[in-house]
């Protein structure tokens, strides 16, 4: 596309477009300068895992705060106890449910705690082709690569950049 600047006569080009993204009306809000967010009812666990390629949509999602009752949901969708979510939100049964009941967020903390915990999990479960058993099989497996298992790795926010960052060499083809 070219663009004529009116005083100099002269014709530049604009930079090429990205490909499109897929359009997601509450993602484009959470976004967008907009001072009101979306219900927190809006929010589910497959906008939480779309945020991937969207830092800045990830990072107003987590202000904004993630409902409680997705942590049930990250539970049942990749098939681990909850136990698990409750331990890297460093968040008691107790408190987690009385959130639930009273449909609150989670802190901002806690909130991207599971944002990039769910990423991490879903980016690995669609390399094992959906196949819970597969993804189960690398979670609890020691690595050479990583000195443990992944599972491990899921509890810090250093451990969560640096699985995704594996996962994306290994789906490249950069790791083998």
């Amino acid at each position: 596309m070219a663009v004529t600047h009116a005083k100099r006569g002269r014709t530049a080009k604009s930079a090429p477009r990205a490909p499109a993204e897929e359009v997601n009306p509450v993602l484009d809000a959470i976004s967008g300068m907009a001072s009101k967010l979306p219900p927190l009812k809006a929010i589910n666990l497959d906008l939480v895992i779309q945020s991937r390629g969207r830092p800045l949509a990830g990072a107003r999602l987590a202000q904004h705060g993630i409902p409680a009752q997705l942590v049930t949901a990250a539970a049942e969708r990749f098939d681990l106890p909850k136990d698990f979510f409750l331990e890297l939100l460093a968040v008691s049964k107790a408190t987690l449910h009385r959130m639930e009941q009273a449909n609150r967020a989670l802190k901002v903390t806690e909130s991207d705690a599971l944002k990039d915990a769910s990423q991490v999990l879903d980016k690995a479960l669609t390399m094992a082709q959906g196949d819970r058993r597969i993804l189960h099989a690398w979670l609890y497996q020691r690595m050479p690569a990583l000195d443990g298992a992944p599972i491990e790795f899921l509890k810090t926010a250093d451990g969560r950049r640096l699985l995704a960052s594996l996962l994306d060499r290994v789906q490249s083809g950069a790791y083998a």
